[in-house]
């Protein structure tokens, strides 16, 4: 499971590097096929759902 953990936590910071670029390109860099995948991970970890977003330290 650490990997998928892993993967969202690379997504969320290409996203973040990358913010002219649109959910569809970085699903296609992940290898993620539909946009709504991509949008959904990134919405999780805006929430701050994981502790890996803030580098693990969660309030």
């Amino acid at each position: 499971m650490k990997s998928m953990k892993d993967r969202d936590a690379r997504l969320y910071k290409f996203w973040l590097e990358h913010p002219d670029m649109s959910f569809q390109n970085i699903g296609n860099v992940f290898h993620i096929k539909h946009r709504q995948q991509v949008h959904a991970i990134i919405k999780k970890r805006k929430s701050g759902y994981s502790g890996l977003v803030n580098n693990g330290y969660q309030r």
